[in-house]
């Protein structure tokens, strides 16, 4: 799933980028296109709730609200190390 998730967002980059595209991508184009996107595809969202099954719509809408529920320990590892490797690169880097 996150495989998926990560190609959503990279076509979604890829889509934003393209329709900003005239001759160059300014800032306040890109900016504006990224914009609508973003409204557009929370619609989608919003539609794919409103008819997805009750129990199905409220599971998703936990994980959208960023639930961690049934996580343990084991998933709290790679954000932990993630997190020690940003700061000792950051703190070698400054100094």
């Amino acid at each position: 799933m996150a495989a998926g998730a990560v190609a959503g967002g990279l076509a979604t980059a890829l889509l934003v980028y393209l329709l900003a595209w005239r001759h160059g991508v300014h800032g306040y184009r890109l900016v504006l296109v990224g914009i609508g996107v973003s409204a557009l595809l929370q619609g989608v969202n919003a539609y794919l709730l409103a008819k997805a099954r009750f129990t199905q719509a409220a599971q998703a809408m936990m994980w959208l609200n960023g639930s961690l529920n049934g996580r343990g320990w084991p998933d709290a590892r790679p954000p932990s190390d993630c997190s020690w490797w940003c700061r000792w690169s950051c703190s070698s880097r400054a100094g």
